[in-house]
């Protein structure tokens, strides 16, 4: 008999943590033992709730902000996720991360990114999906995955091109 898995108190919490303030929605990623690296949990949930917001008619927040827990927004797509290789499981994260960038692109209201610390690969794409960048003075944005010759699959080139112009 194989012993339980032990219990932190990391594994344990929500990744995404919601809190309504009147009509604004704060969408926190909440894995800041990872650097809110985005987990398959992580986007699976981020999805469902950015569906729920967006297809919402008469109570439609007025605003959301998408933030990050700990003083990171997140450093990316979580690698070390012990499936991380498996190409089913690869094929889940994709669909959740394209439903996260279609919700957001479809959101009748205002995304606000609140960007404090790192905001890497996926990272900078989820904050690039939003409306505005609001960045912190300490924040660093990267798409590290250019180093090893890997494209970024959520469009941040184009979005940072279209954001922040040529040259």
């Amino acid at each position: 008999m194989t012993p339980p898995a032990k219990s932190t108190p990391e594994a344990e919490a929500e990744p995404l943590l919601v809190e309504h303030t009147g009509r604004v929605v704060t969408l926190t990623l909440n894995r800041p033992h990872r650097r809110n690296a985005m987990s398959t949990a992580l986007l699976e949930q981020l999805a469902a709730e950015l569906n729920q917001l967006t297809g919402r008619k008469d109570t439609a927040p007025g605003a959301l902000v998408l933030t990050g827990a700990a003083g990171t927004f997140s450093s990316g797509a979580d690698t070390r996720e012990p499936d991380w290789h498996d190409l089913q499981r690869r094929a889940v994260r994709r669909a959740h991360f394209r439903t996260v960038f279609q919700a957001l692109h479809a959101a009748p209201f205002p995304v606000v990114a609140a960007v404090e610390g790192y905001a890497l690969g996926g990272g900078l794409e989820l904050a690039l999906a939003c409306d505005l960048v609001v960045a912190g003075e300490g924040a660093s944005f990267g798409l590290p995955e250019l180093a090893v010759g890997a494209v970024p699959g959520g469009g941040a080139v184009h979005s940072l091109l279209r954001r922040a112009g040529r040259g």
